[in-house]
């Protein structure tokens, strides 16, 4: 579906962001594409190096700026915590749903045990 609509883009047809969500992604730990977002990055890249090769898409520099930062954060960056800042980055999660984890009691100890060690 994504070289089909970098085709339509490459003809002239016209695409629009909408500001509201149509869509809410639903989250379970069977979801292929969250699970392995390594993977599923990776399969994007092929799909945007064919879109260059076979349809002429030539990205901005800017895009190849911000590809060339994802790539580093995805490629060097354990899966575990790319996961994560994928959700933030695409609006499932907030920052405040994170800093509700630091208040758990398990962390309120870390942090006596490592204020008592100072």
């Amino acid at each position: 579906m994504g070289l089909e609509r970098l085709a339509m883009i490459s003809q002239g047809k016209k695409f629009a962001n909408l500001e509201q969500k149509l869509l809410y992604y639903r989250i379970h730990g069977k979801n292929d594409s969250l699970a392995r977002v390594k993977r599923t990055f990776l399969n994007s890249l092929r799909t945007r190096y064919r879109a260059v090769r076979d349809f002429g898409y030539r990205p901005t520099p800017m895009a190849v700026i911000k590809l060339v930062a994802q790539s580093l954060i995805v490629l060097l960056l354990p899966e575990k915590l790319t996961f994560h800042i994928y959700l933030l980055t695409r609006g499932i999660t907030r920052p405040a749903d994170y800093l509700r984890l630091l208040r758990l009691p398990v962390f309120s100890w870390a942090k006596r045990a490592l204020n008592s060690v100072r």
